[in-house]
Parts: C-alpha cells; structure tokens; sequence
C-alpha cells in the first residue's frame, strides 16, 4: 500500500502465525518494544476488545445448564454461590462451537488466557453468600450496620447505605433507604493490570500462571505452585471472600532455568525491559450493589458518561479499581473505571473496556487498570419463603419436628410480616431454627418452585460479553432469532401496589377518568387494571404522567393489555382511545364510583425468567388481604383479570408458563388457613395456558409457575442511530398464536402453540428512513407519511388468533461501532365482520353520476389526484351525485388512520374513507413511530405500533464495515 502502511493481518491470518516466530531468538522472553508490537497486531485485527473464544461449556442434563457459550451452572447441587466458565476435553460432555476450551480475551491487544480460577479448570467464579436481613423491633436500630446490609422492622425494608452505629432512625436517609424487596445484584469482570516484578517498593514478589492472580492449578512441568506468595487478599474476588488463595511462584526464589520458562511462556503476559521485569496480571472481581442494580457495568453502556456503577436511585456505588493494592479496594474509594464518553477518560482504548485514569490510580499499577464486564447476577434470598411477605425466599417455616411451606396447618407460627420471614422461630419468628433448608447443602426448599438461595441459576445471570471479533448478522437474521425464541431476555421483577380511590371527573370526549390517588403517583406511569367496586366492573387503562392530583387515567380497549405499556404513558395528542370505533368497558363509570387500581411497578431487579405469581380473586377481595396483612405492594404478583363468582371459568395465566408449581393455594380467611389443590395443576393445558376453574367470590389463589422475560423495550427515534447495514429487514407477519416471548413483548398476547408458529416474509417495495442533517441518525417520519410499504399482507391463518408484523433493523452508535437491534411493529386485529361487496369503479376521465351510496365500495379512477386513484373506499355517508375529472384533486390519504384529508385545511372527506384490504384492515404499510401507541386500521379497530429495540447491544461492528 501507498505512503508505507502495511496492511493489518486478518485474524485468520494471525492464526497461522506461528507465535515462536514473534519471540525473540533469544529464548530469554519478549522485550517491551517486542511485546508493544504484538499488542498493536491485535488490536488492529480485532474490532473491540472483547473473547477471542468464549471457552466451552457443560450442558449434560438438567443439572448442568448452559447461560451462554463458555458460561454454564449446576443448578442442582454443585459449588454453593458460583458459576462456572469454561470446561476441558478431559472433563467429558463439553459444549459449544469455540476453538478453545477455556476462555481467551483481547483485553487492548493483550492475549489473556483466563483458566484455573478459583478451584479447578473450569474457572469456578465465586459470588458473596445470598443476602439475609437483620429484623429490629423498632424504628431505632440496636446494633451497628454495614453499607448493604438489609434491616427489617414489621413490613418496611430498609438497606444501609453508610456506616451506622447502633441507635439510628431506620428513617435517616443518611443511613438507611427504604427498597421493595431483599435481594441484590453481583457485577462480575475482570481487572486486567500490570506490575513489575520485584522485592522494591512498588514492585510485586510474585508471578502467576497466565497472570492470573487467583490460578489454583497444581503444577508446572516438574515445579510445584504454591499458596501463599502474595496475601490472601491480593486474590480474593472481593472483600467478603477470605478463602480463595492464587497459586504462583515467588520471582527470587525461581531458578534462572525456571524463569527463562516462565517468561518464554506468551499465556503468561511476562516482558522485560532492560534488567527489569513486567507482568500483565488479571483478577475476577465480585462486587455487590446496594439497593441498586448495575446500570452502567462496562465502557460502552447508553449515555456512558461516567464510570463503571449502579444506577444510583438508592445508593451510588462506583466500581473502584484495585489493581495491585493487597487490601481488597471497597467500592466508592475513587480509583474509578471510567466510560467511552467520560471526560477523565484518557488513552486511545478500545470501547469493549472501562480504563482508569493513571493519575488516580498511580499507586495501583502501571499506567491504566482495564475493566471488562463479563456478568452479572440477581440474588434470591435466606429467608423464608412467602407469596406476599417475601417472594425471592428460600427457606422453610418452623414446624415442630422441623420445617415445612408457610401454607400448612403445621407451622408454629403463620408469618404476619416481613420480619416473621427473616427472624428464627424461638425469637419470636416464622423462620425455621438455624435456618435449615433453602440451600444445597440441606437439600429442600420452602420455595415453592424448588429454588435454593446459594444455587446459582441460568436464569439469575445476565451475560455482559462481547466478541472481540464483531458480530456478523444481519436484520432478518435478528427477526427469525427473536421469532424463534433464540434472542435471551431479561426483565425487571414487578411489584403489584394496589389503591382505593373514588372517581372524581368522568370526560366522554377523551375519555378519561379523574381520580386521587392516596401518595404522591409520580412513579407510577403506564399500564394497570381499574376495578368499579360500584359497578362491578374492571378495565384495562393507563395512567397519564401527571403528578398533578387528580390523576389521568386512560381506558383502553377491551382486548388490549395494558401492562404492555409498562412503565409507559401517553402524551396529549396519543390517547388511549380515539377514532370512531371505542370498546372502552367505562362508559357507565359515574364521578362518586369507589374505583381500586391495581397497578405493576418495576422494582431495581431483572431476571431472564422469573418466578411469578398469578392470583384468581376479586380486586376488592385482594384489596382486603393487603389491608389484612398491612401491606401496600406485593413484589413478583400478577393480578389475573377475571372475577371470581363460584362458576367455572376458563383461567389463562398472564404469562406464558415455562414451569408450573405442583398445586395451587387457596384461603377464603385471608390467609388464616391455606388448602392444597391439585385439581387446577392436573387440568393445567400448557399449549392453552390455561385451566377450567370455579372460585367463589370471597377466595383468593395463587398459583406458582415461571416465564421467560421479555427481550424489547420501547425506545424513542432518537435513540436509534444509523443504520448498521445498508439493508433493512423483510417484514414478517405471524399470528398471536405464535409461543415466541415477542409476541407478549409487542401486543401482550400470549401464545397457543407449543412452537413456534409459522410466519411470513414480505418484501419491501418502498422504505424511506428520514436522516437527523447533523448526526446522520435516524428520525421518526412525518405522521401523514407511508414511510414503509410492503408485498399485500399474507399471514398464517390459525382460527381467531390476532397477529403482529414487523419490521427488524440493526442500528449502530456512530461513536462506539456498538449494534442494537430494533423492531418497528403493527398489530393486526381480526375483524371477522369483513365481507365481501363487490367493488365498483368509477372513471372520472369527465363528469359522471356514480349512483353510490352509503355501504357501497369504490375504486376511482383517471382523476386528476393520483393519490387517491386505484384505491379502495367505502362510502360512509351521503355523497353529492356527480363528480367530475378534479372533484378530489388538492385531497391526500393518511394511511393511517384511513380517512382521505382535503389539503391546506386538512379536513376529513365526510363521505367516504379507504376500506379494508383484508380481515386484519392492513394497508400494506408500517411506521416508523417511537415508544408504543395506538393507531386505527382500515377496519377502525384500535391497533397497539411502536419501535422497540434490544436493551443490550448485540454487540460490535467489525472494523471492516463502520
């Protein structure tokens, strides 16, 4: 090439390199311009920094399962709080398509082999214990507590978030927070720094194997490892672990034939330069937050701005590096991993890594400290375990002869609080003396689902990896992923709060509903359930963003579910309900009607399943049970939305179960005495979702079972970016029928099949994205705009079911090479009503009398608006009886929302409008529209559209294509 430049070797080029050959002849190991060298090849290969190999895994049964390539868990027994990465040949019944069975990194152009951590080769990651509480009988502490600790007083739970010597108010903010529930995150990465080699100040006495600070292999050819060579806490995974011990070798004490090996070894990411020696070490850090979840784990997270922390709504915890400090660095010590965006960001790095800045780390390693996020976990707890006091338990209630669920007549003590869940029954609790049960060790379970608090499951962990390859997929790679349930989700755990209220003011234009809450409702926006206890009567809707009293509540369309708009609203110009053609079950609601409002607030924490449970009773008759236990929310509860009335009744569960608890529990006495069914269980029908049954109208059930979180958010235009590729998706139509998680994810539907159901692709024959003219992103199109046509709408035809089409499209952050995934979607509705009129065609080549009236569909044609040609109407009123060639010629259509606008005033046509193509009023074209919303259809049905997108990215462009 021109001007002197070589030309980059591909990977697979470096693959064949023989690594002997960029050693120095020597034999006496690398020198730091040699070793430099090496580092810039790769980083020229590779797209970020990232796995080379992700290493294999374990997946023989359902003990042994799989999170991603490389990262696996036994689930049934195993080591107590870790995971697992990696697995050898000779270990037998190892997955996966890597070329490595342990995992290796490009960590900016570092080669790090990551093997034998913790116990064995297959990279055991340990994790702090599973959170427990401390119980205190009043609002004034008795005792001193930690930052993260977890206090109960009645109902209230509290996490510490300072130092707080004993005598404080639970209410000083200043050491305590009140959260919803007791469990935690745990951000898992690695720390990647470098040390030189000696006994002077500064230096490090020790190397390791593969630099890998808490190696616990036993030899290295003839010569023994041994513990001991640095502080136990040099290569502890974070200061609540004073167990694990890094094997390695004391540099002095190596003979020069052993050194020679060591260094000539390239795994061991040892270099000299001149009489001194350098090396590269790397340790796997655990860190718990408080209060919080990890919001920003990495280099490349959405506004990453700042550093590596939690989300910071309870607690702000910053991930503090400790690179070679001996005492294990705690959280918020300065020392911080700082992101892309970060104005203390310094370096040309790449954006797969969070990197500190040396000036504040200078006593901690030489030059910067690297952080590379590779997971993080959501805890359950050691508590016991209770539907309404403590969801994430795991423990068993006492009994007389030992431990039992809290639903039998045998407990010696029914929990009527939090605290009863956390405090040992011979201290006046529920939980079982010495806490047995709820653990592998113990073997049994007070979780209905059978779940263990030191089990570390699949469904616990969020992969945060990224390829240091890139990724290569395309859009409708990404659609047919997420159609065929191979796209993971990971969802936040939901908190049912329940309120009285009355309606204060009903408008029938909108229409909406006026009503007070009884606390301040600012964070409470989107989708929930209303129940008329006047009328009897309940309703989807969703609440306005409106902190203002009263409150704005939207009733929405009998079919649709609300709690798609999670954590959503509407603004003034997007209603739940506008057009010709409402189904609002409120239309008889009066002002004075006692309302109760069932509504599903996220809480901090996220799962890729999570534990659910359905209850069957009447809102007023919950209501009740929630007074009756004084508690205003219940975490991980679904309300199912029927009214029991002692007649059979066909009860779908409100998400699609993936396992189901072995029998129901029902009480008519507010939880005063539980009864067993297995009646519902046994008639359960896992492709309906559902079972037939007949609660009377004072019974409450609740049903266990487990679902798969959902995979899109909605997201604003804005955040969009460019387009990733130059081609955008098909799109694909399938029916609601179809059991893939996108279809709850986008209409709230759930699924009949046991598969996935088929669907169909349509070409495009237009699409038009509109460009932001400075940053080159995308923005949304004009609302009056048919910004995407597509082939006429073909769609599986399974009985009734509704469906959804979709547009997928991979964008990609101009400043990071970092990919999303987006779904632009419509719902389509059945209406079973279309029939088939034969259409007239009317010329309008000159004046003519049509002969057309109301009902009658018409085609236009030869008029002077070719907008409105070869398009077919249907009359709505009366017409004037002649037209001619220009009668419509300054008139447009909106496909939208079907009706024909005269330009300039922008007045609907009072005659007629665009009819329906097919059963499911399709015009053959899709928006690009941010969030979630509502539009007509031809058929003016109420349809849900929007613009999702995956909350992760899936990861980086190769260099070759930004």
């Amino acid at each position: 090439m021109d001007m002197g430049v070589t030309a980059p070797n591909t990977w697979s080029n470096l693959k064949m390199i023989n690594l002997a050959e960029l050693l120095p002849s020597s034999g006496k190991g690398m020198t730091v311009s040699e070793f430099e060298s090496l580092r810039e090849m790769r980083r020229r290969t590779f797209a970020v920094s990232g796995f080379i190999h992700p290493g294999m895994h374990y997946e023989e049964d359902v003990n042994n399962v799989a999170v991603n390539t490389g990262i696996w868990c036994t689930i049934n027994g195993g080591l107590p709080n870790a995971f697992r990465m990696g697995r050898s040949t000779s270990d037998g019944n190892n997955r996966g398509d890597s070329e490595t069975e342990h995992p290796v990194y490009n960590i900016d152009g570092l080669r790090i082999v990551q093997n034998l951590t913790g116990a064995s080769s297959r990279n055991s990651i340990y994790l702090p214990p599973a959170p427990m509480a401390e119980v205190e009988a009043s609002t004034t502490t008795s005792r001193d507590y930690k930052p993260g600790d977890h206090v109960i007083n009645n109902n209230n739970i509290y996490i510490t978030v300072s130092d707080a010597p004993s005598g404080m108010l639970l209410s000083d903010v200043t050491y305590f927070k009140p959260v919803d529930m007791v469990s935690r995150e745990d951000l898992v990465g690695m720390e990647v720094f470098l040390v030189e080699i000696g006994n002077e100040g500064g230096q490090i006495p020790a190397v390791f194997p593969l630099g890998n600070v808490q190696y616990n292999g036993n030899t290295s050819g003839t010569k023994n490892y041994t513990d001991g060579v640095m502080p136990q806490s040099y290569s502890a995974f974070g200061s609540w672990d004073t167990v694990t011990w890094g094997r390695g070798f004391t540099w002095d004490k190596m003979s020069e034939e052993h050194k020679t090996k060591f260094i000539n070894d390239p795994d061991n990411n040892v270099y000299l330069d001149g009489d001194r020696v350098y090396q590269w070490q790397y340790r796997i850090r655990s860190v718990p937050s408080i209060g919080d979840d990890w919001r920003f784990t990495s280099g490349y997270d959405d506004a990453a701005t700042s550093y590596v922390r939690t989300s910071g709504d309870v607690s702000l915890v910053r991930l503090s590096a400790q690179g070679s400090s001996i005492p294990v660095v705690e959280v918020n010590s300065g020392r911080h991993f700082y992101q892309i965006n970060s104005q203390e960001r310094v370096g040309n790095v790449d954006p797969g890594l969070a990197i500190t800045n040396p000036k504040f780390t200078s006593n901690n390693a030489i030059g910067s400290i690297f952080w590379m996020p590779i997971a993080k976990v959501t805890r359950l707890n050691q508590g016991a375990y209770h539907p309404a006091f403590n969801p994430l338990g795991t423990k068993l209630h006492a009994t007389a002869n030992g431990g039992d669920f809290y639903s039998q007549s045998a407990v010696l003590k029914r929990a009527e609080s939090i605290a009863d869940c956390f405090q040992y029954n011979s201290d006046g609790g529920s939980l079982i003396d010495g806490g047995y049960g709820g653990n592998i060790q113990h073997g049994f379970s007070g979780h209905p689902l059978g779940y263990t608090h030191d089990n570390i499951y699949d469904w616990q962990m969020q992969d945060l990896r990224t390829d240091a390859q890139g990724i290569n997929i395309d859009a409708n790679a990404f659609g047919k992923d997420l159609l065929g349930n191979r796209t993971r989700g990971w969802e936040y755990i939901k908190s049912l709060e329940i309120f009285r209220t009355t309606i204060d003011a009903v408008s029938e234009t909108l229409p909406d509903l006026n009503m007070t809450l009884p606390r301040d409702g600012g964070d409470l926006v989107g989708g929930c359930w209303l129940y008329n206890v006047t009328k009897g009567e309940y309703s989807p809707a969703v609440k306005f963003n409106n902190t203002t009293e009263p409150t704005l509540f939207y009733p929405t369309n009998s079919y649709t579910n609300p709690l798609i708009f999670e954590g959503a609203s509407y603004t003034s110009s997007s209603r739940a309900l506008t057009g010709n053609n409402p189904t609002s079950l409120t239309t008889s609601w009066e002002v004075g009607d006692e309302v109760i409002v069932l509504f599903s607030k996220r809480t901090k924490y996220s799962l890729a399943q999570l534990p659910t449970l359905d209850v069957m009773a009447r809102p007023d008759v919950l209501a009740d049970y929630y007074d009756s236990m004084n508690l205003n929310a219940v975490v991980g509860l679904n309300w199912n939305p029927m009214l029991p009335d002692g007649t059979m009744q066909t009860v779908e569960l409100t998400r699609k179960s993936l396992k189901l608890g072995d029998r129901v529990k029902r009480t008519q006495n507010f939880g005063d005495t539980w009864v067993h069914d297995t009646s519902f269980r046994l008639d359960f029908n896992g492709a309906e979702n559902s079972a037939p049954y007949n609660p009377p109208a004072d019974m409450i059930v609740f049903v266990d079972y487990q679902h798969l979180g959902k995979v899109l958010e909605p997201t604003h235009h804005q955040r969009a970016g460019s387009l990733a590729t130059i081609k955008i998706g098909d799109v694909f139509a399938t029916v609601s029928d179809n059991n893939a998680p996108l279809i709850y994810n986008l209409t709230g539907k759930l699924g009949k099949e046991t598969n996935q159901a088929a669907y169909v692709k349509h070409k495009l024959e237009r699409a038009t994205f509109t460009l932001d003219d400075e940053f080159g992103e995308l923005i949304s199109s004009s609302w009056s705009e048919d910004a995407i046509r597509h082939t006429e709408l073909s769609i599986p035809w399974y009985g009734r079911s509704d469906g959804v089409k979709l547009l997928p499209f991979l964008n990609v952050d101009t400043v990071t090479g970092l990919v999303y995934g987006h779904v632009t979607f419509k719902e389509l509705i059945q209406d079973r009503t279309v029939d088939s009129t034969n259409t007239a065609t009317v010329d309008l080549s000159g004046s003519v009398t049509h002969g057309l009236s109301i009902g009658d569909k018409f085609v236009i044609i030869n008029s002077s608006n070719e907008a409105i040609n070869n398009i077919v109407m249907i009359m709505t009123g009366t017409p004037d009886a002649t037209w001619d060639h220009t009668s419509f010629h300054d008139y447009y259509i909106n496909h939208e929302d079907g009706s024909v606008y005269k330009g300039g005033v922008n007045t609907i046509h009072p005659t007629f409008r665009v009819d329906a193509y097919s059963r499911y009023g399709d015009d053959n074209t899709i928006q690009y529209y941010p969030n979630i919303s509502f539009i007509n259809d031809l058929n003016m049905k109420r349809t849900l559209r929007g613009l999702v997108r995956l909350p992760r990215p899936l990861g980086f462009l190769p260099k070759e294509k930004r």
